[in-house]
C-alpha cells in the first residue's frame, strides 16, 4: 500500500462533488481526475481534490478543497507528498514556490504540446518546476520531447482508461444485442468541426442502399455551443432536420455511454485533436466497430481494433470511407451473430486492458519511486 498524502488540482472553474462522475457534465480530463482520485483513495491514501469551488466538503474519503487564497500559508502546512496538476502550468507560480522540498509536483497533461496553455514549457524554469510530466500516449510523449527538448526521464506516458460505467455493462453477445438499437445505427461522437460534414454526406449516400439505416450524433459531454463556430452550428441545425438522424445534446458521461452502446458502427472520418480522439476508446469498449482515418494517438494501443481508412489520396477519400462503412454494414446484415461475437471480444479486450484498476497501479508505482517511504531508525539499525 502506498499510503501517501496526494492532492489533485484543477485550476479550471469546476465545482467537483462526490457524485460528479454520474451527475455533472465534465470534460474527459476532469472525469479522469475524479476517477484517479477515487482509485487512489481506496488504496488507502489521503486524497484531496482542489478546484475553484465555493465551499469544502468530504465525500467517499476524498477532501474537496478550494484553491487557497494564501498559498504561502496553506502549502507548507498541508505537506502533501505529491501534487498532480491537471492541464495547467499555473502551479509554477501558485504552488511550487511554497512547497516543502519533499513534495513532488507533477503535470498531468491531456493537451497537445502546441496548445496555448502548454507553451510556457519552452522556458527552462517552467520545465524545472515539475518533477514529472505525465502524457496519455507514447505519441504525445514524443511530441512533448520534440517540441520542448524535455529530459526524457521526466516525461512518462500512461495509456488512457475507459469510463467506469462501461465495465460489466453486458456479459454476453445476446445482452449486447438487446442493448443496441434494433435498426442498424451509425454513431458520431465528436465535435461538429471534426468530421460531421463528411459523416452527413456519407450517411446520405448510404441511405440509398440501406433504407432502414439511422445516424445518432452524440455531442461530447463538454460541448458548448458558444465555443463552436457558425459553420459547426449550421451543420448541427442541418442534421436535426434530416430524416433518420437523431442529435443527442451534451449530457453527463453515464448517459453519453448509454447512447454509445446503442450504436453498431462509430464513424470518425476526420480525426479530432489528440485529447479528443482518445474519447473513442469508449466506443471500442462498447463493442462498436470503429471506422476512422489514420491517427497515431489511437494507434498506440488499439491499432488492431479499428478499421482504418487512409486519407491518401485525398481526392477520393470520402468515397473510399463510405464504401468501408457500406462493407461493414453489409457484414452486420449478413452475419449479425458473428458481428456480435466480434464486438464482445473487442469490448472484453478494452474493458480489461484500459481500466482505472490498472492505471492506478502505474500511478502508485510512480509516486512510490518519487517519494519512497522512509525507514525508521529501528529498521535501519536492523539492516
Amino acid at each position: 500500500m502506498l499510503n501517501q498524502k496526494i492532492c489533485l488540482v484543477d485550476f479550471q472553474e469546476a465545482a467537483y462533488q462526490g457524485n460528479s462522475v454520474y451527475t455533472q457534465i465534465l470534460s474527459r480530463s476532469q472525469l479522469d481526475l475524479l476517477y484517479l482520485s477515487q482509485a487512489l483513495a481506496v488504496r488507502p491514501n489521503q486524497v484531496s481534490v482542489m478546484s475553484e469551488r465555493e465551499h469544502m466538503l468530504t465525500a467517499h474519503g476524498i477532501d474537496y478543497l478550494q484553491i487557497p487564497d494564501q498559498p504561502q500559508d496553506f502549502w507548507p502546512a498541508a505537506a502533501f507528498d505529491a501534487i498532480i496538476c491537471l492541464d495547467s502550468l499555473q502551479a509554477v507560480h501558485q504552488i511550487r514556490p511554497h512547497l516543502p522540498q519533499s513534495s513532488k509536483l507533477i503535470l498531468w497533461t491531456h493537451l497537445p504540446p502546441e496548445h496555448i496553455a502548454m507553451l510556457p514549457l519552452k522556458v527552462p524554469e517552467v520545465q524545472q518546476a515539475f518533477d514529472a510530466i505525465i502524457c496519455e500516449t507514447g505519441n504525445l510523449r514524443g511530441a512533448y520531447l520534440k517540441q520542448y527538448q524535455l529530459p526524457p526521464e521526466k516525461v512518462i506516458f500512461f495509456v488512457p482508461a475507459i469510463v467506469r460505467t462501461l465495465r460489466k455493462r453486458f456479459a454476453s453477445a445476446q445482452e449486447l444485442g438487446q442493448i443496441r438499437h434494433q435498426r442498424l445505427t451509425l454513431g458520431f461522437m465528436a465535435r461538429p468541426e471534426a468530421g460531421l460534414a463528411e459523416t452527413l454526406n456519407c450517411f446520405e449516400t448510404l441511405q440509398a442502399g440501406f433504407s432502414d439505416l439511422q445516424l445518432q450524433i452524440m455531442l461530447p459531454p463538454e460541448f458548448k455551443a458558444e465555443d463552436s463556430n457558425a459553420d459547426a452550428m449550421a451543420l448541427l441545425a442541418q442534421a436535426r432536420q434530416m430524416p433518420g438522424i437523431q442529435v443527442k445534446d451534451a449530457c453527463p458521461w453515464t448517459n453519453h455511454i448509454e447512447d454509445i452502446l446503442k450504436c453498431h458502427l462509430m464513424l470518425q472520418p476526420v480525426m479530432p485533436p489528440h485529447n479528443e480522439a482518445l474519447r473513442l476508446i469508449n466506443a471500442l469498449g462498447a463493442g462498436c466497430q470503429l471506422i476512422a482515418t489514420e491517427q497515431s494517438s489511437l494507434w498506440d494501443f488499439c491499432h488492431d481494433m479499428v478499421h482504418w481508412v487512409s486519407t491518401d489520396p485525398a481526392e477520393n477519400f470520402l468515397q473510399r470511407f463510405t464504401q468501408s462503412v457500406a462493407d461493414c454494414l453489409t457484414q452486420q446484415i449478413n452475419a449479425p451473430a458473428d458481428c456480435l461475437d466480434n464486438a464482445l471480444e473487442q469490448a472484453a479486450k478494452v474493458q480489461t486492458g484500459l481500466t482505472w484498476d490498472l492505471r492506478v497501479w502505474e500511478w502508485e508505482s510512480l509516486l512510490y519511486h518519487m517519494n519512497p517511504p522512509q525507514l525508521s531508525d529501528t529498521a535501519l539499525s536492523a539492516q
